[in-house]
């Protein structure tokens, strides 16, 4: 199979067919220029430049030493799973299991990285990583628990048909509609469970669960789509992309973002904000880059995996909720599948409500990390992305929703104020 590429991919944006591809060449080097000027003014001015972030970087051992931890403990979940489909536990004995050990899992990985005192730079790594494993950890158990139960449904309809078969002198017209459903029912739990290269429960494997861990996705499948192998050109594509885009990054927080910083007693509010705007939006973007298009293609390369739309058009926006949507695949997948649907599954919570949850408790883990990161109770990340809520529904008048352009503005207005905003108040609150 071929890989279907993401959206900003290098062999979709320099491709012959792409007629844009000259501004995409001239963005490129706007980007080594601006690095070779940060560089080359900042060596004018190296008393300026502490430095921090590349001393922040390189000290905490600590940190990669209770991160391998972190990924090592989850390989408990192959345990728990093993039991459950071996039948040694009960349905309800691994969903306490279940719950016991990922609040565990978790607890301890937050503990240990607030009792640690790492500086902020790490700490937010550690934290991001963790609730990346968390999701992939949560999607493993409660994944295998779906599977199980098909698999125990399965079996039951089997009989079923068995029992009918074993009387067919006896059927009646009705018996044949209800043959019928209950055939079609086991070839759409069969195409589940048994349709793909591996199947349940022969999927419950080390082998399996590191494939699963290197795959950047955060839901959980028997299978997934997969290229016929690794193109090492394109890897190192992806690493050199990466090494460049971390170093104008750094450059970007170094020479652009820090001298602002270190001079924010000095400044007012209004100033601090306007020489921050362009720096954050960089770094902004940057990240994003970093993120979405090297490391986790770098990581589909690897494991082969097809699917690289881990984004969409998300700069196309015209609120919010779009946003939230378009901006990280992978994370609304999980969000979407195991918080907002599991909700729905219930019977007892309407659409909006599952919706109001899913919203709340996405902000309540980007607090997290920010609480960690500055060891303040501040709030600021979270009230701001629950003021999201009333945006959208203002984006959703009939007025906005018939100027997407205006809308656009918006979004791009509340993206490029919004990081300067955050930055300044947790700083104010930590040092004033």
């Amino acid at each position: 199979m071929v890989a279907r590429p993401s959206l900003l991919d290098w062999e979709v944006m320099l491709s012959k067919d792409n007629e844009y591809r000259g501004f995409v060449v001239v963005a490129l080097l706007a980007i080594v220029f601006t690095g070779v000027q940060l560089v080359y003014n900042g060596s004018l001015t190296p008393h300026e430049h502490s430095w921090t972030i590349w001393r922040s970087l390189a000290s905490p051992t600590g940190m990669w030493v209770a991160d391998a931890t972190l990924v090592g403990s989850m390989f408990v979940a192959i345990g728990l799973v093993k039991l459950l489909v071996s039948d040694c536990i009960s349905r309800a004995t691994f969903r306490l299991l279940h719950f016991v050990w990922i609040s565990t899992w978790v607890g301890t990985a937050l503990w240990w990285s607030w009792v640690a005192q790492w500086d902020w730079l790490p700490t937010i790594f550690f934290v991001l990583h963790t609730f990346c494993m968390l999701c992939k950890h949560y999607a493993y158990l409660a994944g295998n628990s779906e599977l199980y139960d098909y698999s125990i449904e399965l079996r039951q309809l089997k009989r079923d048909l068995a029992v009918i078969a074993s009387h067919a002198s006896e059927h009646h017209d009705d018996d044949a509609a209800i043959v019928h459903s209950i055939e079609a029912r086991v070839e759409e739990l069969e195409s589940v469970l048994y349709a793909s290269k591996v199947v349940f429960p022969q999927n419950v494997t080390v082998a399996n669960f590191v494939d699963y861990l290197l795959i950047p996705r955060l839901v959980y499948n028997l299978d997934y789509p997969r290229t016929d192998g690794i193109r090492w050109d394109y890897l190192l594509g992806k690493v050199a992309g990466f090494a460049m885009s971390f170093a104008f990054l750094y450059m970007d927080i170094e020479f652009c973002i820090m001298p602002v910083l270190n001079r924010l007693t000095t400044l007012s509010f209004t100033g601090a904000v306007i020489n921050l705007i362009m720096p954050m939006m960089v770094a902004y973007m940057m990240v994003f880059v970093i993120i979405f298009e090297f490391i986790l293609n770098a990581f589909a390369e690897v494991t082969c995996y097809a699917d690289r739309a881990f984004y969409e058009d998300w700069w196309n926006c015209v609120n919010f909720a779009e946003f939230a949507r378009k901006w990280n695949r992978p994370v609304h997948e999980f969000l979407l599948r195991h918080v907002y649907l599991s909700a729905l599954r219930t019977g007892r919570i309407s659409k909006s409500t599952a919706a109001f949850i899913t919203f709340f408790l996405s902000s309540v883990a980007h607090e997290v990390v920010m609480i960690w990161a500055s060891k303040r109770w501040s709030l600021w990340l979270f009230a701001m992305q629950m003021s999201q809520l009333p945006l959208i529904w203002a984006a959703n008048l009939p007025f906005m929703r018939g100027h997407i352009i205006l809308g656009n503005a918006f979004f791009w207005f509340g993206l490029a104020v919004g990081p300067p905003l955050l930055m300044i108040a947790y700083l104010r609150d930590h040092f004033l």
